[in-house]
């Protein structure tokens, strides 16, 4: 993260013989995971903590609720395993423009209503919101030509982009037979990474110091989805689990370094180790007890909190003035109904219309 902002099933009589693959139990018809939604939830919450009553106080208000908040900022890291078990879920079957297009959808116009929120609220509130940094924010592509993003956490969304332009590429070629194998030259770039210097290039399109989460989310949905674990998916998901270790333990000591506070290094180690637990048991045997439309309405609102809080947050933490702790409260409140409106009224009627505009032999 930019320094500015920011289950494997016991093993059973099912198994055959000669040493095949673990299969999970069957549960009988798919059902949806709401286990996805909550989590998806959560980590957004715990964006909005880190940069509100964070990086907004530089840990000067909040004593006590800075010494949690400060690592919300691991939220993306949730959110971008996330990603690579919902892309794969949807992957498979998908013609290259189809997933373009729904990608598309999910993706930009909810970004452009936040960046147009965005640059409204905050100017109205004194911010300073130049026109141009707004248009060149539409692009998605501002770090890309030299400038800043209109709210700092923008950053991970061109990591999203790519992630989404590297499965179309897959798609189109025909090669998502051969994922695991592609999956497995990533995890390997990846940890060379770590000890070599790898050209510019090479680490943009490839994310190496982000990939392991989307290599991780990819790896469960397929052991979701085909209900089974082989010693090398095995060994794939451990390799991810520990690059997520090994580059979570170097950001933290960046972000020490950045902020001037304790990142404890083992802390972030046992944070990342439970995201994988967590992932394995959603994909071996899901967390039934988890279930309702509550988790979806909180599912919904997930991308429009995390697109519209910290800019606005500042705005409103520099305008009103009043006590930190009432501040937080009314704009974590507000920010979250507000998500729940735009989830609900354009998000909610956008996804509609695309599943009945989009052909479906695409």
């Amino acid at each position: 993260m930019a320094l500015a902002q920011r289950t494997l099933g016991k093993r059973t009589a099912d198994q055959p013989e000669s040493g095949g693959p673990w299969r999970a139990p069957e549960s009988g018809r798919p059902r949806r995971l709401y286990e996805l939604d909550i989590l998806r939830f959560l980590a957004a919450l715990a964006v909005v903590f880190f940069h509100l009553s964070y990086t907004s106080t530089g840990g000067a208000i909040f004593d006590r609720l800075d010494v949690v908040s400060r690592y919300g900022y691991l939220g993306v890291d949730v959110f971008f395993m996330i990603s690579g078990f919902v892309i794969m879920m949807s992957a498979r079957g998908s013609g290259v423009r189809r997933f373009a297009a729904n990608r598309f959808i999910r993706l930009v116009p909810t970004y452009w209503l936040g960046i147009l929120l965005t640059a409204a609220i905050a100017s109205a509130l004194g911010t300073s919101v130049s026109l141009s940094k707004v248009l060149i924010n539409f692009t998605m592509l501002q770090t890309v030509v030299g400038s800043d993003h209109l709210d700092a956490a923008y950053w991970s969304l061109l990591y999203e982009v790519r992630f989404y332009a590297l499965v179309a590429v897959v798609i189109r070629l025909g090669l998502l037979k051969k994922i695991e194998e592609i999956l497995l030259g990533w995890s390997v770039i990846s940890a060379v990474g770590m000890v070599v210097e790898l050209p510019g290039l090479v680490r943009a399109l490839l994310m190496t110091n982000y990939a392991h989460y989307f290599i991780a989310g990819m790896l469960f949905a397929l052991i979701k989805e085909d209900r089974q674990i082989d010693l090398r998916r095995g060994l794939l998901v451990v390799l991810s689990a520990c690059l997520a270790s090994q580059y979570g333990a170097a950001n933290a000591t960046a972000l020490q370094e950045g902020y001037g506070d304790e990142f404890s290094t083992l802390a972030v180690r046992i944070v990342i180790g439970l995201f994988f637990v967590l992932f394995a048991v959603i994909s071996w045997t899901g967390i039934p007890q988890i279930k309702g439309k509550i988790f979806v309405t909180l599912g919904a609102m997930t991308y429009p909190l995390y697109l519209i809080h910290q800019l606005i947050g500042f705005s409103i933490f520099v305008r009103w003035g009043a006590d930190p702790a009432l501040m937080l409260g009314v704009v974590v409140i507000g920010m979250i109904a507000a998500s729940h409106v735009i989830a609900k009224y354009f998000e909610a009627p956008l996804g509609r219309w695309a599943r009945k505009a989009i052909p479906a032999s695409w």
